[in-house]
Parts: C-alpha cells; sequence; structure tokens
C-alpha cells in the first residue's frame, strides 16, 4: 500500500486503469485504456512504463485530480490498484501548488480533449497535437494536463505540452520513489459481491477488450484472462 508518511506535496500518483464492475457506465473504460496505451506505447516506445492511466497530484490531506465531471481533492482510500508514486527531481513550491489546486477545483473535465486523444492513438499519431474537439488546456484540463498545470505554478519544468500519465514515469527528471499495489482492490475484470462469489464480465467486453489490445487470434486464452472463458465454449 501507499506509504502516506513518505509523500511530498507535489508527488505524483500514477495507477494502473481497472475494471469497475458498477455502475455500468464505467463498462466502457477497458475502450479508453487501450487507446490511451496505443497513444503511450507509440509516443514512449514498446519498452517503455506506457500503461498508466490516470494522474494525481499529492496535496494533504489528500491529493487532487482532474477526473469527470469536474476536478476535485480526493483522499488516499480512493487509490486503488498497481500505482507508482513519482517525484520531480527539484525544489517545488507547495504554496504555489495549492494555490493553483484550489484555483482548479471545480473546472470542467475535458470530454473533447480526451476524444482527440484517443482519435491521436486510432490514428496512429505520435503526438497530442491533432486537436479538433479539445480546449487544448486553455481553460479545461485531463488529467494529465491539469497536473502539469499545477506542478508548473509550484516550480516543475516540462519538456513538451501534451502532458500524458506515462510522461511521469519515463522523463528522468521524474524518479519512483514508491510502487505497489493498493490494499482492499477489486479484482482487475471482477469484483466480489456482497456474498463470496465473483461477478464475471460479459463475454461481449471481455472479447471488445481482447481486440483492442491486438489478441486477434488468441481471444480464447485472452478472456480466458480476465476472467470470461466460460462464455467461449
Amino acid at each position: 500500500m501507499i506509504d502516506a508518511s513518505k509523500l511530498m506535496p507535489g508527488d505524483v500518483i500514477l495507477t494502473y486503469g481497472e475494471f469497475r464492475w458498477w455502475p455500468p457506465k464505467y463498462w466502457l473504460l477497458p475502450i479508453f485504456y487501450a487507446a490511451i496505451h496505443k497513444y503511450q506505447k507509440a509516443k514512449w516506445g514498446p519498452q517503455s512504463d506506457y500503461k498508466p492511466t490516470h494522474v494525481r497530484v499529492v496535496l494533504a490531506p489528500g491529493f487532487f485530480e482532474v477526473t469527470y465531471p469536474k476536478a476535485r481533492f480526493g483522499y488516499m482510500a480512493e487509490v486503488k490498484g498497481r500505482y507508482k508514486v513519482c517525484r520531480y527531481r527539484g525544489d517545488l513550491n507547495e504554496n504555489a501548488l495549492y494555490a493553483k489546486a484550489y484555483a482548479l477545483v471545480g473546472s470542467a473535465y475535458d470530454m473533447g480533449d480526451n476524444l482527440d486523444f484517443g482519435l491521436s492513438a486510432l490514428l496512429g499519431f505520435l503526438t497530442r497535437n491533432f486537436r479538433v474537439f479539445g480546449d487544448r488546456a486553455k481553460k479545461y484540463f485531463v488529467c494529465g494536463t491539469g497536473a502539469a498545470e499545477v506542478l508548473t505554478n509550484g516550480g516543475a519544468k516540462f519538456t513538451m505540452q501534451a502532458i500524458d500519465p506515462a510522461y511521469f514515469v519515463n522523463m528522468p527528471d521524474w524518479a519512483v520513489v514508491q510502487e505497489g499495489e493498493a490494499d482492499q482492490v477489486s479484482s482487475l475484470y471482477s469484483q466480489t459481491g456482497s456474498g463470496s462469489e465473483n461477478r464475471t464480465l460479459p463475454w461481449g467486453i471481455c472479447a471488445g477488450h481482447c481486440f483492442l489490445q491486438g489478441s486477434y487470434t488468441g481471444l480464447r486464452e485472452c478472456c480466458g484472462d480476465l476472467r470470461c472463458g466460460q462464455y467461449l465454449s
């Protein structure tokens, strides 16, 4: 689990997207994860850590994040699943971090930028300069650009404008200081119910995830890993 006693203001928590069984609106998350993986893999290379899907900035008593529908503060207990904590190799002004975060709280999540993000991945663009729908981080942000906005105000330097989650774990001016698996985490593609039973994803959702990940000829093996192989008989 994350050792909160060793966190510093301005540390970045990266998480690696997990499917949520409930509510059903989260059933589309694997499609988003596949798009972000494809984009970051093309941008940072196949040997990189290209799989982080969300960014949070540590600010007591928890963290700041730009998420849907609005930017907000949250608590460490909300961090679930695989994570990495990255620290800037330089000085940060804590008061400036808080000032920008508070200024952004309540601002709308830039869904248009996320759509451009997905289109860039699907069309093979290596940068997010392909913009049609998004605000281009002028007023609204997504998790990566919002985190960068706060950190820049605190003194961090960024070498590019299009900041994605993988930036923090692949750039030399950031260091991984913690990593692991948060406690009380639901399994990636199943969730324990009120009893001891495990709910299994519908086959169609598993198949769609496998297809987007490139498992065109290994669907049975892929879906077996996702606990829906019983649907492939």
